[in-house]
């Protein structure tokens, strides 16, 4: 990539990679996050998930795939049980 690339483009999206990739493995949602404004991010717990189960939520950056393939289905319903389980203890 840095062949034919500008430096400060190849610099720009290197940090923007880490920034994204920090944000991801940490096991927050930042709600200061910039690429929260993004269609299709992928959020830090469905990224915790994939570690956690190892399965499921591949997407390193977009989840549009995930969505696509259905590949995020179990993790669509592991979040639709602690939803309910949820509402049945309040």
């Amino acid at each position: 990539m840095a062949g034919r690339t500008h430096h400060s483009v190849y610099y720009a999206w290197t940090v923007m990679r880490m920034w994204q990739s920090l944000h991801e493995h940490c096991g927050y949602n930042f709600t200061w996050n910039m690429f929260r404004i993004l269609p299709f991010h992928l959020r830090g717990d469905e990224h915790d998930y994939h570690h956690s189960e190892n399965v499921g939520s591949y997407a390193s950056f977009f989840k549009t795939w995930d969505t696509v393939f259905g590949t995020n289905s179990s993790y669509k319903k592991h979040m639709a049980n602690q939803l309910e389980n949820d509402s049945k203890t309040k």
